[in-house]
């Protein structure tokens, strides 16, 4: 089973190998995700908030409190689910 068809933008984010594609743009990981959303699409909008708790995570120098990512992922969410 595919361990991603479960997951939302939280476990997404917090997943390491989502987080190297968000980060760095590999191209082993560019594939994989290009593949997984063209196969998925109903995962899209889930990734692209993912990708913005993660950029936003790494943006900042000090560490984000719960409060902090809670915000960001209701701010993503919102403008995705339009």
């Amino acid at each position: 089973m595919d361990k991603y068809l479960t997951f939302d933008a939280d476990d997404f984010a917090a997943d390491l190998y989502f987080q190297r594609w968000v980060l760095s743009q590999l191209p082993k990981q560019e594939r994989f995700w290009d593949d997984y959303i063209w196969l998925h699409p109903d995962k899209k909008n889930v990734i692209i908030a993912a990708a913005g708790l993660v950029q936003i995570a790494y943006s900042h120098n000090a560490p984000l409190t719960d409060n902090d990512l809670t915000a960001a992922h209701d701010r993503i969410m919102a403008v995705t689910d339009r």
